[in-house]
This record gives C-alpha cells, structure tokens and sequence, in this order.
C-alpha cells in the first residue's frame, strides 16, 4: 500500500489512460485506509460503471448518498442507473490537454436554448460534440446527433462566418448539469484566407476543469460522524464489497 496522495495520484492517472482494472484496486486500496473517502468512492463508482457492472456502480453511489446525501457525482449517476437510462460514457483521454486555454483559439461557452434535464444529465465530462450550423444559429449536438443546445447568438454569427470560410473545431462537454451545459470549443486548423482571424477575440474564462468531474478530489469536506444505524450500513457495504471482490 502507498500514501493516500500518492494512490490517488496513481487512481486518476489509471482513469485518464483507461485502465479500469488498475484504478478500481487503486481507489480499493484508498478505501481500504481511509473507507469514507468520498473522492475514492466515487471514482470506485465510475470504474464499474465503466466496466459495465451497474450493480456495483449503484451500490457505491448509495452508499455515498447516505453519507453525503447533496453529493451531486452520486446523485447524477445514481439517477441514470435507477431511471434504467442509457448512460452515455465519454471516450476518456487526457483531460488536462482536452481543457487547456489559448488565447483566441478556445472559447468555454454556456449553452443556450439547452435540451431536457433527463437528457443533461446523462452526459458527462468531456463528451465530443460536433457543431451544426443552422440559418440563424449553432446547435451543439453529441457525435450521435443528441442536442445538447445552441452557442449565443453574436458567438453563433461570428463561428458560422469562420466554419463556412474553412476552419475547423473540436468542441466537447466541459459540464453538464439539469439547468446548463457548457462546453469547451478549440479552433484545430484556420482556413488560408482566415489566417489573421482570432475565433475568439475576447479571452473567456481562463480557469480550467483539467479533470474529469468522476476523478476530482472532493474540495469540501463532508461530515463522516457515524451514528449506530449508518455503522450498521456501512459495515453491510464493507462485507458485501469484501465478498464480491473476493468473488470476482
């Protein structure tokens, strides 16, 4: 076993290149010294969810809930996997570089006109979106055509101009929740005739996600008082895990 920081480190790290199987015995043995991690069982819930075993997945989320009942990771995923949703699972890759800001050439953007809250919340972190020009504005849309919502209109008339002259975006989720959905746009090439043309001539904000919502480390602490009954609980969790592990 290594130091608390340093098997989160090695956690995230394993989520961020996919390897499913080594961050779930990375966030194991997290849980293992320290079994209210709420960070840790999180990414423990999302390693499942990945792997496909939703029952696990839900589990976890429970558990969390009856720990820290506003955790908004648990709430989100708990709600997809009890609505019998599909779960729309981003193609993971490194998040620091998919949010990093250039000057003119990245936008984070808060959607207009934004779809339902059963849709929203099926989306996470860093979803590829593409960018569909319509007569008077841009919808966002997932690579499936899921609509996400729509630039504002001034952003919506200045790209329009831009992607029909040539130039090329990559955009994706940088959050989405019941009431917005904001996305991160990057300029990947300019056309010849565009090349002294910012995208984005007024910097947006310079602060960046980094990580993926499922990998971040809890900022707030949360009250981990135990009463009989949430003992009782938690020890049920601790032996039933401790059984399908062993099971596996």
């Amino acid at each position: 076993m290594g130091t608390l920081q340093t098997l989160q480190s090695q956690a995230i790290t394993a989520a961020e290149n996919r390897q499913w199987d080594v961050a779930t015995s990375m966030n194991s043995e997290i849980l293992a010294l320290e079994p209210k991690n709420i960070s840790a069982l999180n990414r423990l819930g999302f390693c499942y969810l990945q792997r496909g075993d939703k029952r696990k997945a839900k589990k976890i989320y429970q558990y969390v809930l009856l720990t820290d009942p506003y955790n908004a990771i648990a709430k989100k995923y708990l709600g997809v996997l009890e609505n019998g949703k599909s779960l729309i699972l981003s193609v993971m890759g490194s998040f620091q570089e998919s949010f990093i800001e250039e000057p003119g050439k990245t936008k984070t953007v808060s959607l207009c006109r934004i779809a339902d809250p059963s849709i929203l919340t099926t989306i996470p972190v860093a979803t590829h979106c593409k960018l569909v020009a319509k007569q008077y504005r841009i919808m966002v849309e997932t690579d499936n055509g899921m609509y996400l919502g729509s630039l504002p209109d001034d952003l919506s008339h200045s790209l329009t101009k831009l992607i029909k002259g040539g130039n090329e975006y990559k955009t994706v989720v940088k959050s989405a929740t019941r009431s917005a959905c904001i996305v991160f746009i990057k300029e990947l090439s300019r056309s010849k005739r565009q090349a002294h043309l910012n995208s984005f001539p007024s910097a947006s904000s310079t602060r960046s996600s980094g990580l993926h919502e499922e990998l971040l480390v809890d900022s707030s602490p949360v009250d981990v008082s135990e009463t009989g009954q949430e003992r009782d609980t938690f020890e049920e969790f601790q032996e039933e895990f401790s059984r399908d592990e062993t099971d596996r």
